[in-house]
């Protein structure tokens, strides 16, 4: 009896201990994204070309969603981006009325993440599967721009008006998505070979 309540106390450790670690790598995943609100807010690079900004917010919150593993990281990373950055005045989601479409974005990239996990694609064919859920992502949010008068319209590959926006956002998406994924899957291979030297206990938060 004793011995039953003994791994019984042990499991339910486990279990705490399992979801702390959750819990701070979700509160980790909103940290980045809050910082990169901020910074999309007050940085801009005059491109001249719609849907770049997904390169700088898409890249650091799906870098940490690989990190460290948070189920819903990337969804609470974008989020927290949105918000920091209408907060600090800037237009990431493209107003209120648009802010649904970079959450679910960001549901799109931890489903593929989590995917990609579970299934342990090799890792190009993971770089490749993200690239095309960064250009499905951007896609997404290409919605608000198609919606919105703009007056400054891009020109791509020698075509502007709507099908030139919907092209850039589809690139940079891509661009987003590949780089993200890249650095994100660099890093947890980095911190593996770290983790055997140091011979420590790996993530639990899966």
């Amino acid at each position: 009896m004793h011995g039953s309540q003994s791994i019984e106390n042990v499991a339910d450790r486990w279990n705490n201990l399992a979801q702390t670690i959750c819990l701070r790598a979700l509160l980790f995943n909103i940290g980045v994204g809050m910082i990169v609100g901020v910074f999309t807010a007050h940085v801009r690079l005059h491109l001249g070309l719609s849907g770049h900004k997904i390169v700088l917010w898409l890249v650091p919150v799906l870098a940490a969603r690989f990190i460290w593993r948070a189920p819903l990281g990337a969804t609470m990373g974008t989020t927290g981006a949105m918000l920091a950055s209408f907060a600090m005045g800037g237009n990431l989601a493209g107003g209120i009325p648009y802010m649904a479409l970079l959450v679910l974005a960001g549901g799109v990239m931890d489903a593929l993440v989590t995917f990609a996990q579970n299934r342990g694609l090799h890792p190009v064919m993971t770089i490749a599967l993200l690239s095309g859920g960064g250009m499905c992502a951007n896609l997404l949010c290409v919605i608000k721009r198609l919606l919105t008068p703009v007056y400054n319209h891009s020109v791509i590959l020698g075509l502007s008006g709507p099908i030139a926006t919907i092209i850039s956002y589809a690139i940079f998406g891509l661009l987003a998505g590949l780089i993200g994924a890249t650095v994100g899957l660099g890093a947890v291979k980095l911190a593996g070979k770290q983790s055997d030297k140091k011979n420590k206990t790996p993530n639990t938060c899966v």
